[in-house]
């Protein structure tokens, strides 16, 4: 079965080892905001799926579908590589879709 994406979304979190707290706090959300999308109550807006998936380091594509898109997968490994946590950056690469 495929995995939603409150699953991967909570996945994504625990492999970073972030509290919902950390997430939270890195978009000016509540921890209970953060929670609630985890266990499928509410669903994120989509103006914080950029910023989600820039916390993650992943692209909104992935964080969506779990499937990165095909453009981007180089361009996101190179700013991994790179070891940037820089939201902004990631969110701009995002936008560039």
């Amino acid at each position: 079965m495929p995995e939603l994406f409150h699953e991967r979304l909570r996945r994504l979190r625990k492999q970073r080892g972030m509290k919902l707290k950390e997430v939270g706090g890195a978009l000016n959300m509540t921890l209970s905001a953060v929670w609630a999308w985890e266990v499928g109550v509410n669903r994120v807006h989509h103006d914080q799926i950029a910023p989600l998936a820039a916390v993650f380091g992943v692209s909104a594509d992935y964080l969506l579908t779990g499937r990165e898109h095909p453009a981007h997968a180089a361009l996101l490994a190179a700013v991994r590589a790179a070891g940037t946590r820089d939201v902004r950056l990631v969110a701009l690469l995002e936008r560039a879709e």
